[in-house]
């Protein structure tokens, strides 16, 4: 199964500052394919809900020049409620997308919701809105 993630901060009410990553995964698909839609994804959260979003990096080491890009990583901060509702919104529509996609959001804590498009048919979108806004509401 390969894997790549998004991280993000979630900022509520300008009180919580709480780093989230999202990490895709599939069985079906390889590390070349997940990366591809993981940067669909980064591309999709930068129109909908935070332009400035970017791959996460890791320091380089002594072998390496600058920093390095991880697998698929994403960092953004959201703001505001209506940021949150934004990024909830893109996730659903790629996921309806996608399939075979797994996200996997983990929160400081250690706490993880796991979303696919099966999750959101069975509960309902509305249904599993409301479970991923208070998941993510939820001080770390």
């Amino acid at each position: 199964m390969s894997t790549a993630g998004v991280n993000y901060i979630y900022k509520d009410n300008e009180e919580l500052d709480m780093c989230i990553t999202l990490r895709l995964s599939s069985a079906e698909f390889s590390e070349p394919k997940t990366d591809t839609l993981t940067r669909q994804l980064l591309r999709e959260i930068r129109i909908d809900a935070d332009p400035k979003a970017t791959l996460t990096k890791q320091p380089g080491n002594e072998s390496t020049k600058g920093d390095s890009v991880l697998l698929g990583q994403i960092a953004l901060a959201l703001v505001t409620s209506g940021t949150v509702t934004a990024l909830i919104n893109c996730i659903f529509e790629f996921l309806n997308r996608n399939k075979k996609i797994k996200i996997s959001i983990k929160k400081p804590d250690g706490s993880t919701l796991d979303l696919d498009a099966e999750y959101v048919s069975k509960t309902g979108t509305d249904g599993a809105f409301e479970v991923l806004r208070d998941f993510l509401r939820q001080a770390d």
